[in-house]
């Protein structure tokens, strides 16, 4: 009876010691994620305590394209998939479709805690991904706390929050993080950097800005050289690298997934526009008559147009 009395608080012992240990060490995150949102409260407090608005260009024009698809689908309950509204006609994929089923979409709602989306969500989204990049790195509760700060309320962050690039914001919100991820992978956290990974590429994918996506990707290269060359001069071994690379193909593949019914739509529909390819076809020098005039039916611009 007195060993089976002793194990018994031996146990409670330990669970209790476990539970401290854990508040300790998520106290400090909780508090720094209720400051952030305080913060971005307070910033917006004119729309949430004045009930006043934030006018954001883009999203007035962003009204105005997607008008006629509303109207479309208010009359006949369908989702249109062209609009005349937009430029000189596109599809509607990116703009105005169907409810998205896309698992990283949703989890971003989340991550925004029930903020606006338009503006004091996407401060928020600043705050908690630059907050994570600073963990990934390294940094303490509080010194992530103040990096996250500086960053979210950078000039340009701000700018864009009020110019309505909306898109854009939520995309170099979760860049960050994306790339602590990344970070943490090739510092040998395999497993915790590929979750990471996987998760906010998955948003950054979401969000549908491939230009952020895109300067992603050469800031990703650039870490995956310098960690390269790190584990072949320095550790005289690659397998670490590649064990790395390994499991953030595999989380890459996985936030791919759930986001082709938007990237596909966009890829297909790229390759009949300008962006697919050029309209402009180059004459060589040897077969223009002249400097300033190019042979009737051969295409090309004259040089005069061409650089005016």
């Amino acid at each position: 009876m007195k060993n089976n009395t002793k194990d018994k608080a031996i146990t409670s012992n330990n669970t209790s010691n476990l539970f401290s240990n854990f508040i300790k060490k998520t106290f400090p995150h909780i508090c720094a994620i209720i400051i952030m949102y305080v913060l971005t409260i307070t910033y917006f407090s004119p729309v949430f305590f004045d009930s006043k608005e934030l006018p954001q260009g883009d999203m007035v024009s962003v009204e105005g394209m997607t008008q006629e698809v509303k109207a479309y689908q208010e009359k006949t309950g369908d989702y249109s998939e062209w609009t005349n509204s937009m430029f000189s006609g596109m599809p509607t994929t990116t703009l105005w479709s169907k409810p998205s089923f896309n698992i990283f979409y949703k989890l971003s709602v989340l991550l925004r805690g029930g903020l606006p989306l338009l503006h004091a969500g996407m401060l928020f989204a600043y705050l908690l991904g630059f907050y994570i990049f600073m963990l990934c790195i390294g940094a303490n509760a509080w010194m992530a706390l103040l990096g996250a700060v500086v960053y979210a309320f950078a000039s340009y962050n701000i700018i864009i929050i009020e110019a309505g690039h909306v898109t854009k914001g939520y995309a170099m919100a979760y860049l960050a993080p994306m790339i602590g991820g990344i970070i943490l992978a090739f510092r040998k956290k395999y497993w915790l950097g590929a979750i990471i990974t996987l998760l906010f590429l998955g948003i950054e994918i979401s969000c549908n800005h491939l230009q952020i996506i895109y300067y992603g990707v050469i800031i990703v290269g650039i870490i995956g050289l310098v960690y390269f060359f790190y584990y072949l001069l320095k550790e005289k071994t690659l397998k670490p690298f590649f064990k790395a690379m390994g499991v953030l193909v595999v989380a890459a593949i996985l936030a791919v997934i759930p986001n082709m019914g938007t990237l596909l739509p966009t890829y297909i529909y790229s390759k009949d526009t300008m962006r697919g390819g050029s309209e402009l076809t180059i004459v060589p020098e040897e077969r223009q008559q002249s400097v300033n005039t190019t042979t009737p039916n051969e295409g090309g611009l004259e040089k005069d147009y061409a650089f005016a």
